[in-house]
């Protein structure tokens, strides 16, 4: 199967798998927050946080470590497998006498500290079974990682709106979250071992330790993502009260279920640049480009249109109670196209070896992110957050394209962001021209300039509608149809 039809495949899976599964979680949460209201949707977002920072300790980056070279090498499964399960299951019992230490310490009300270790359980057996999602990447069949991630929050929202509606409890709702992940870890196994055997059990201490030491610029490139991801919530919380948090969640989950195909597509992705890397760097920069060309057309009109329609967005899902999520909604819209961005910046550095530039980056990155959040959450709450998230991914992507293009590859941005940029003004300009008509006529107009400029300013051209052809339609060319194509594209690029 070509390069480009596997990556379709396993991006279909993931993003349909992952956006099903991201869809029932939002849709448990909107009930969950029309219920019980701000504060305790803060307390599940402050849980969550605490729990998923905490739990990345499970992984030490041994999973990414495990997709590089399981993909190079498929007979390594087996005993990556086995020596990954094991340290994993003991430093997961650890971290989840942790998560319930920090519970009985914690000063705050029970409720918080019940919550916080219904999903810190949740939370272990979740990063537990991640493991089995690294060997479906390594073996880029990415359909079982889709069919564990739709399940689990599948049967979360199935059980988490009968407990709602039952007892109208929201501790009894929440429990739900570790059932599932257990549910979860289990499926993950009995599929793992029918498609791959049984783990080689064998504890091969000089194997581990020499996977450790590996996988630690994994670790930290995790680490630090967790960190800037969960860090704000927590500050929040812990700076502003349960309640601002409970404002603040709402718009950044909405964000997440919308930007799961960007995500899933640079998950696709990396395992095919991965073996690149090892192959044809031309190959591999000429995929990096088209793919970083499709992220950008695909998020800058996403991100304009969440901005557009943040007010009519917040308040029919959550209620008129979550207004003041409109305008941190208006303003981590336009991350979307950061984040997209910035996936495949850091797939880039990472199967080109140079994971501790990254880490370097990461950390610097998160520094400034902690001293905004300090500064600017005491000042503005929920908005200053907003505005420290949205301010550090900018220097993020500046810093991560500025290294690759010294040191890796000199591709032209402007031009790829260009024609989105133009078209995203145009649809922009349009929302405003329009005043006060409804809702109802203005975003559909909206839509149709946003579609018509894509097209007009060139932000797709025919040989990226090309490529997404052959990807999604037609993998058994033949050689002489590949020889057009690359002449085409070769002239059609600027």
């Amino acid at each position: 199967m070509k390069t480009a039809k596997l990556i379709a495949k396993n991006a279909l899976f993931l993003s349909a798998g992952k956006g099903l599964g991201d869809l029932c979680t939002f849709i448990f949460l909107i009930y969950f927050a029309r219920y019980f209201g701000a504060d305790f949707v803060g307390k599940y977002g402050f849980s969550m946080s605490v729990g998923g920072f905490l739990t990345v300790l499970i992984n030490l980056g041994l999973n990414a470590l495990m997709v590089r070279e399981v993909s190079k090498d498929k007979a390594k499964n087996a005993t990556y497998a086995g020596n990954l399960l094991i340290t994993q299951a003991v430093l997961a019992a650890l971290i989840w006498l942790l998560i319930v230490l920090i519970a009985f310490v914690l000063n705050m009300n029970s409720d918080t500290k019940i919550i916080l270790v219904l999903i810190g359980t949740y939370q272990v057996f979740y990063k537990l079974s991640v493991h089995f999602d690294a060997e479906f990447r390594a073996h880029e069949e990415m359909q079982y990682s889709a069919v564990l991630e739709m399940s689990h929050k599948m049967l979360i929202l199935v059980l988490g709106l009968g407990s709602i509606h039952l007892w109208e409890n929201p501790i009894m709702a929440l429990a739900v979250y570790p059932i599932s992940g257990v549910a979860r870890f289990i499926l993950g196994w009995v599929l793992s071992v029918s498609k791959y055997g049984w783990p080689h059990f064998e504890v091969d201490y000089p194997f581990i330790e020499e996977m450790v030491v590996k996988s630690m610029p994994f670790f930290f490139i995790t680490l630090l993502g967790q960190f800037y991801d969960r860090l704000g919530i927590i500050l929040l919380t812990l700076l502003q009260g349960e309640s601002a948090s409970g404002v603040y969640l709402p718009a950044d989950r909405l964000l997440v279920s919308v930007g799961v195909g960007l995500s899933m597509l640079g998950t696709a992705i990396f395992p095919a640049m991965s073996r690149l890397s090892h192959k044809s760097g031309r190959e591999l920069y000429k995929l990096y480009e088209r793919s970083m060309r499709l992220i950008v057309t695909l998020a800058l009109p996403a991100a304009a249109l969440v901005f557009i329609v943040s007010e009519p967005i917040m308040v029919n899902l959550f209620g008129a109670g979550f207004v003041e999520s409109v305008s941190v909604l208006k303003i981590l819209s336009w991350g979307l196209l950061l984040a997209g961005v910035n996936i495949m910046m850091n797939s880039l550095i990472i199967v080109k070896n140079h994971e501790k530039v990254w880490v370097r980056m990461q950390l610097f990155v998160c520094l400034v992110y902690s001293a905004a959040c300090l500064i600017l959450i005491p000042l503005y709450s929920y908005m200053g957050l907003a505005y420290a998230k949205l301010m550090t991914q900018v220097l993020f992507a500046v810093m991560a394209y500025g290294y690759i293009r010294k040191n890796i590859h000199q591709s032209d941005m402007v031009k790829v962001t260009t024609g989105p940029v133009l078209s995203c003004i145009a649809a922009v300009g349009c929302y405003y021209l329009m005043g006060e008509l409804t809702q109802w006529i203005t975003i559909p107009v909206v839509l149709v300039v946003l579609i018509l400029s894509v097209f007009i300013f060139k932000a797709v051209q025919f040989h990226d509608l090309f490529f997404l052809k052959n990807i999604l339609m037609n993998s058994d060319r033949s050689a002489e149809e590949d020889e057009v194509e690359q002449v085409y594209v070769e002239k059609s690029v600027p």
